[in-house]
């Protein structure tokens, strides 16, 4: 198999976009205007015309490119239109024109060194109807939403700029401003091309907590949750995510919660009925 090094301004984003979605692992991370946003200028590596597709977001540090992760961007490498094997996958690996690699692939990777360290992201499944995914929730989720409907909240959509305000003054010590533009970015990237909405918890007409939500293909991306101190107290987000379960259920096939290893926010996803899968984190160093 040939494998093509392709030039940002040489892709055919069109049939970038068509394996992207065809893939069994495709994810709204990989597409070329989601990429274009957190990685200007991403690299291709490419084979079979657009068959397989890694898309390679880099950096430039001390002259010498290399192969980073950007912010907001859960899982990226070898996407194919066909079931990928090993050997193809390996291919791709060595075929990465950099000295220097530290990306998080996805959950159709998981081959060879690349299986060695894997992360959890916790995944819920809606193709059912609404009363059947809340069977399994369990009683302390239970407990939280009765809590949260107990204040009479309310759910809306609001706009980009109450979301990032926030954002900034509820986790401006996690998401820098630089973090805070590449969200702005996406966020109205996404509401202008259809995929994306920002929900609420308003309580006395006031936003409690919210969170920035992805359509694409059969899944929504749960993205950049936030609460206020009062949100916290309230349950507003349990709230949030069951009136998402609730309008999506038997409409979409996923809700994809993004994470997470740190053991209270996995319990809670859980608390859902959400399951885990696992994509791999590569790193790779070529020493001359």
């Amino acid at each position: 198999m040939k494998i093509e090094f392709i030039e940002h301004k040489e892709i055919d984003f069109c049939r970038y976009d068509d394996c992207i979605c065809q893939s069994k692992a495709g994810t709204v991370y990989a597409m070329s205007w989601y990429l274009n946003i957190v990685s200007p200028g991403w690299l291709l590596l490419m084979a079979e015309d657009y068959s397989y597709v890694m898309p390679l977001p880099n950096k430039l540090k001390y002259g010498i490119k290399y192969l980073i992760q950007p912010y907001f961007c859960q899982q990226l490498g070898v996407f194919s239109k066909l079931d990928l094997s090993e050997d193809v996958f390996l291919s791709f690996i060595k075929a990465i024109p950099f000295k220097y690699t530290n990306i998080q692939l996805n959950t159709s990777n998981v081959f060879g060194r690349s299986s060695e360290k894997l992360r959890p992201n916790y995944v819920l499944n809606l193709n059912m109807g609404f009363e059947e995914i809340r069977a399994p929730f369990k009683k302390n989720c239970l407990r939280n939403i009765k809590k949260a409907q107990s204040y009479n909240q309310k759910i809306e959509e609001i706009s980009s700029d109450e979301y990032i305000n926030i954002v900034n003054e509820n986790a401006g010590a996690i998401i820098n401003p630089q973090m805070l533009e590449l969200l702005n970015a996406i966020i109205a990237k996404s509401l202008e091309n259809g995929t994306g909405k920002i929900l609420a918890a308003l309580s006395d007409g006031a936003v409690v907590a919210t969170v920035f939500i992805l359509f694409f293909k059969s899944k929504i991306y749960y993205l950049t949750p936030v609460s206020s101190p009062e949100g916290k107290e309230k349950q507003s987000m349990s709230l949030i995510i069951n009136d998402i379960i609730e309008k999506y259920a038997e409409r979409m096939d996923f809700l994809d919660f993004e994470g997470s290893a740190i053991p209270g926010v996995a319990n809670f996803y859980a608390g859902f009925g959400a399951t885990q899968e696992y994509y791999p984190l590569f790193k790779k160093i070529k020493f001359l």
